[in-house]
C-alpha cells in the first residue's frame, strides 16, 4: 500500500544556522546571505556625522552547488557573514509583497447580526485593507461584538472623495453617513498611427441618481483639465473625453483616504 504524503508548511520545514561547508554542500540556502557594514559621512550643511547602513548580497537563496558554495565561505572567511540559514527542501524566502502605493479595496463586512456592510478602504495590500475598514468602523460606524470579513476585492475604479469640488458644498456630508453612489464609465478616444484608438475606465461618486453622477464626473473631469492647463501639461489636440453611462454601486462607506493614510507602512524592497 502506498504510503499517503504527509503535507507540510513552510514551517514545518528544520532550517538550522552553520558555518561549516560540509552540512552546507547539497543543502538549500533559506534566503540571501547578506553583509551588511555602516559608513560615516559628513553632512557638509550642519558638520554631523551621518551612518547609513550599506548591504550587498554575497549568494542568493536556492541550492547551494559547488560555486555557490565557494561564494558564501569566501563570504564566512572574510568576515562579511558569520554564518547562512539552511535547509533540506527547496524553501525560499517568500513574504506578502506590500505596495508603496495605496490602492482601493471593497471589504464586505458582517458585525454581528446587521447586513454585511461593503467598505472601501485604501490599504497597501489586502490585510491592511480588512484593518483598516474594521477599525474604522468600529469608531465610527459603532462596530462592536464579532466582525466577519466576507469578502475583499480590488476595485478598479477612481474614488472620487465626498468632499471633491464637483459634489456641492451643501452634499459633503461626513464620510461614515450612508449615501447612494454610483459607478461611472469614462472613455477617451484618441488617434494614433492613423487610427482611432480608445480606453475605458471608470469613477465612483455619490450622487442622488445616475444623471447627476455623469454630471458631477464631467465636472470633475473639466477640473482637472483646467488644473492639468495650469501647470503647463498639453493635450492631444486630438484626444476627446466622454461620459458614457452610470449605474448603482452598493458601497455603504468610503473610508477618507487621509484616514488610510495612518496605516501606511514602509513598502517591501524587491
Amino acid at each position: 500500500m502506498k504510503e499517503k504524503e504527509q503535507l507540510i508548511r513552510p514551517c514545518d520545514i528544520k532550517t538550522f544556522r552553520t558555518n561549516d561547508p560540509d552540512q552546507m554542500q547539497g543543502k538549500y540556502l533559506v534566503s540571501d546571505a547578506v553583509s551588511r557594514w555602516t559608513e560615516d559621512f559628513i553632512d557638509v550643511d550642519t558638520g554631523k556625522t551621518i551612518s547609513i547602513e550599506r548591504t550587498s548580497i554575497i549568494a542568493t537563496s536556492g541550492h547551494i552547488d559547488s560555486e555557490k558554495l565557494q561564494e558564501i565561505m569566501f563570504g564566512i572567511q572574510s568576515g562579511d557573514v558569520v554564518d547562512v540559514e539552511v535547509c533540506e527542501r527547496d524553501i525560499r524566502d517568500a513574504w506578502l509583497y506590500r505596495s508603496d502605493y495605496m490602492l482601493p479595496y471593497m471589504v464586505d463586512i458582517k458585525n454581528g447580526f446587521e447586513d454585511p456592510k461593503g467598505f472601501i478602504a485604501f490599504a497597501q495590500d489586502i490585510p491592511q485593507a480588512i484593518t483598516i475598514a474594521t477599525e474604522y468602523g468600529q469608531v465610527y460606524r459603532g462596530f462592536s461584538r464579532g466582525v466577519k470579513v466576507r469578502r475583499v476585492a480590488y476595485v478598479d475604479a477612481g474614488i472620487v472623495p465626498d468632499d471633491h469640488m464637483c459634489i456641492p458644498e451643501e452634499e459633503r456630508t461626513p464620510a461614515w453617513e450612508r449615501k447612494n453612489y454610483f459607478k461611472v464609465q469614462v472613455r477617451e478616444e484618441w488617434i494614433e498611427e492613423c487610427k482611432w484608438k480608445k480606453s475605458d475606465y471608470y469613477y465612483i461618486v455619490t450622487a442622488n441618481d445616475v444623471g447627476e453622477a455623469k454630471d458631477r464626473i464631467s465636472l470633475m473631469l473639466d477640473i482637472k483639465r483646467a488644473e492639468a492647463e495650469q501647470r503647463g501639461e498639453r493635450r492631444d489636440p486630438s484626444k476627446r473625453t466622454t461620459v458614457r453611462k452610470a449605474m448603482p454601486f452598493e458601497v455603504d462607506c468610503i473610508v477618507p483616504k487621509k484616514y488610510s493614510e495612518l496605516y501606511k507602512e514602509k513598502a517591501n524592497e524587491l
